[in-house]
């Protein structure tokens, strides 16, 4: 029986990709690529020259003085600005279309509007009015908030669930094909020049009026019939149609369940859906990754391929070139993408994506700060053609990931009645976040290639965010998503009911003898491999932790003089106060302090989010990140570059300094807790030694040598990432905080090297009962909680204490003693 069910799946799923499916993605899809081509035209260059022109023949004619500059600046930044407005008024206008309309009706209305649109943009070049442009790019924008929302709403939709992730990318691979498109058509010598310019403007009405003429022979959304037009025949007629088949009962009980499930959804709006407690972590989810999509970097990084672009090409055409290859590269992406993420999940290229654009934009900074240097030196250097290489990457990345998979789960996250609302929320943050974006680039433009950095952290959280929360809906229907979803963020808040009656063994009265088999038995489980590679493994962090903290202020002359030498050329000062000097150096010397003070806060919900050994792996990652940009900053002769890096490096050691005991703890034997503690100590004050001995000046505490000095610390941090993969996590947080029973109990087998830990277990969920009234206790309730005050105290004057014992003092008194 299973192998006939088996069998007669994988002939539904060879017969999914029908004619008509096909047919509807691609007609639909017209409409995303008018959006991309649109796109691409309204900041073409000939296109801004030609509003220019219409702003000085007509806006500034009917002033007699001469405008100030500000106002001049905000008739032009108005220019800019209105289409990405448009797309905002668009977004808010979706809800209620595809409530009302339908789909497919939205989206034919939408392309007589598009066509409307194009005649307008088409008359500007030969209307020269300002009003009538700005009108004209608002209605363009318009259309495109519409298209960016209803076309992968209607795609996902219609398409099966086997391969709905693969049918809802096929809009975006049309976005960056109508933009492909005017790219090519928007060379000087095809459709770029002033006596085509109306051309150009106006060529998205052909792709309107296909769409238009063929939009007839593609049918209404088969969930939209059912579930919010009540018309059941209609619904199975489409549903025979699209999957070329007559036996459609599976889907239409599908169908039924998704409407018996959303009963309490009927009629969300945005405003109740915002309001609403079970949707809650969706909406929270998609306004995460639509923010994830748009600051990523991602608008930053093509400005910099065109400026980079401009170094390597000789002459304009070869510009243009490297543009179009950026458009096929991009469009190469999505098409690995739409073969992929049927197979692979919507999670895997989400992650690989954020984690792509987060490294390349710590190593974007430092390609192009540098080919900055080797400029101002009157050389193109090898460093140019990396940082190309960087930016391909990077898109490749944003493309594979974050560009296209929030619009797949936006589609699947939620019901059919919440789910025009959703792309609502959705468009409307992406739309005003596009819109910020271009509003604030002039001011974050003199941050230079630093601006990859003021996204870093944007890129970071989402990464950690979509790991943690957004579940996995490959191949899933999307009642089954929303259970999963339900189920999944039930498990991360869920409070352990206390044990029934008799589920722990009572205590019995326990003799010296009976107390010594046990201490034996204890002491035989205690010494395994797995406990003390793990404990080794983990401890490598404080290592790092030592290593740096003693090189990152030694050979304090050293540094001094880098500070000071790339501070003068920075600010242009010939002769700077030697106070002043010595106050920006110890600014600098602070930075790594108070990065560790910020990273003991983010230590907490990093490890309760991510786990002990999940942290662990992050912050080596980070730490060797921290490693690489302090090898960098004497090549990149940069002041700013050097206390960042600083500052990250303390942040990481400020995490290193709270989860490796917490780790070592939890995973250590109750007799030999406080053993395996001291080995983390071994390692820190071993970090320290191997920190004094290269700062030896025979070795590498001189002006050659210091930055593979501060470099080094990215060997150890690669030494700990390899093996942190065989490292378990820790049972206590599988058992306590994610809710894993038989994920704890494999753990515990593994690191007591015996099969029966029941007792262990036993002891565990003792722990998870008594500890019933902390459950989810953030660093302000816990001080404010009575239970753990005297606790809390004690730690705060043991480590107050330690700071104050004078041992900082001893420590820097003691070379000086020697010299003497």
């Amino acid at each position: 029986m299973a192998k006939k069910q088996k069998k007669a799946k994988s002939e539904f799923q060879k017969e999914e990709v029908t004619r008509a499916l096909i047919q509807a993605t691609v007609i639909s899809s017209l409409g995303s690529a008018q959006y991309g081509y649109n796109l691409w035209v309204i900041n073409h260059p000939l296109v801004f020259r030609q509003s220019l022109q219409s702003l000085n023949m007509t806006k500034l004619k009917e002033i007699e003085d001469d405008p100030p500059s500000e106002f001049l600046g905000f008739l032009m930044g108005l220019t800019i600005y209105i289409f990405p407005f448009g797309g905002l008024v668009g977004s808010l206008l979706v809800g209620p279309l595809v409530d009302i309309c339908g789909r497919k009706d939205t989206l034919l209305l939408n392309n007589f509007l598009s066509l409307i649109s194009a005649i307008l943009m088409g008359f500007t070049a030969v209307i020269i009015d300002y009003e009538f442009m700005l009108f004209s790019r608002l209605f363009c924008g318009i259309c495109a908030g519409i298209f960016s929302c209803t076309v992968p709403m209607y795609v996902g939709e219609i398409a099966p669930e086997d391969i709905r992730g693969a049918t809802t990318v096929v809009p975006m691979l049309f976005v960056e094909t109508g933009a492909l498109l005017a790219q090519i058509v928007g060379h000087p010598q095809i459709l770029g020049s002033e006596k085509d310019s109306s051309i150009l403007l106006g060529l998205s009405g052909v792709l309107a009026v296909m769409a238009i003429f063929l939009f007839p022979f593609i049918p209404e959304s088969p969930r939209y019939l059912l579930l919010q037009k009540r018309d059941e025949e209609k619904a199975m007629a489409v549903l025979k149609k699209l999957r070329d088949q007559e036996d459609v009962e599976d889907e239409m009980q599908d169908l039924y369940q998704e409407d018996i499930s959303e009963r309490g959804e009927k009629n969300m709006n945005v405003l109740k859906l915002i309001r609403f407690r079970a949707m809650r972590w969706q909406v929270l989810s998609i306004i995460i990754l639509m923010m994830g999509q748009q600051l990523s970097g991602i608008h930053m990084a093509y400005v910099f391929m065109e400026k980079v672009d401009q170094l390597i090409a000789v002459q304009n055409y070869q510009i243009e070139v490297v543009g179009i290859a950026t458009l096929l590269a991009a469009i190469l992406s999505l098409m690995i993408l739409i073969n992929i993420i049927d197979s692979m999940g919507r999670r895997l290229p989400l992650l690989i994506g954020y984690g792509i654009i987060t490294i390349l934009s710590i190593l974007l900074t430092m390609s192009i700060e540098l080919e900055v240097t080797f400029l101002q030196q009157g050389t193109i250097s090898w460093m140019t053609y990396l940082s190309t290489i960087f930016l391909f990457i990077f898109i490749f990345g944003h493309v594979m990931g974050p560009g296209s998979i929030p619009s797949v789960l936006m589609v699947e996250l939620f019901l059919q009645s919440s789910r025009s609302s959703a792309f609502v929320i959705g468009g409307f943050v992406q739309w005003l976040l596009n819109f910020l974006m271009i509003s604030l680039a002039f001011y974050m433009a003199p941050l230079g290639s630093y601006i990859f950095l003021v996204f870093w952290p944007v890129c970071a959280f989402t990464f950690m965010y979509s790991m943690k929360v957004i579940p996995e809906t490959q191949q899933k229907s999307f009642v089954t998503i929303k259970r999963l979803m339900a189920l999944y963020m039930a498990r991360k808040i869920m409070v352990q009911k206390p044990p029934a009656k008799g589920q722990f063994k009572p205590m019995q009265e326990i003799t010296e003898d009976k107390e010594s088999e046990i201490v034996e038995e204890e002491e035989k489980r205690e010494f395994t491999r797995p406990v003390i590679l793990a404990t080794v493994i983990s401890s490598i962090g404080f290592l790092q932790y030592g290593y740096n903290f003693w090189v990152l202020h030694f050979p304090a002359v050293i540094l001094m003089n880098f500070h000071n030498a790339t501070d003068e050329k920075k600010r242009d000062f010939n002769i700077l106060h030697q106070s002043i000097l010595f106050f920006f150096f110890f600014v600098a010397i602070a930075l790594y302090p108070l990065g560790g003070f910020i990273g003991s806060f983010i230590f907490a919900p990093l490890a309760d989010t991510c786990g002990r050994k999940q942290t662990l792996l992050i912050n080596s990652f980070f730490s060797m990140t921290c490693a690489i940009l302090m090898g960098f900053s004497k090549m990149a002769a940069a002041y700013e570059f050097s206390m960042f890096s600083r500052f990250i490096t303390g942040v990481s050691s400020g995490i290193c300094y709270n989860i490796v005991p917490v780790y070592i703890t939890e995973i250590a034997p109750k007799n030999r807790r406080g053993a395996m503690h001291v080995v983390a100590s071994f390692f820190l004050l071993l970090g320290i030694l191997l920190g004094q001995v290269f700062t030896a000046p025979q070795l590498l505490g001189n002006e050659k040598g210091w930055p593979i000095l501060m470099g080094f610390a990215g060997f150890i941090a690669l030494f700990q990432i390899l093996p942190l993969f065989y490292v378990p996590e820790s049972p206590r947080y599988l058992l306590m905080q994610n809710g894993d029973e038989e994920k704890a109990r494999q753990v515990l087998r593994k690191l007591t090297g015996q099969d029966d830990v029941e007792e262990e277990m036993e002891d565990l969920q003792m722990e998870d009962h008594a500890e019933r009234t902390e459950k989810n206790m953030t660093v302000f309730k816990l001080i404010r909680f009575p239970g753990p005050q005297r606790r809390f105290a004690i730690i705060f004057v043991l480590m107050f204490a330690q700071q104050f014992t004078g041992y900082s003092a001893v420590r820097n008194a003691y070379p000086t003693l020697l010299e003497q």
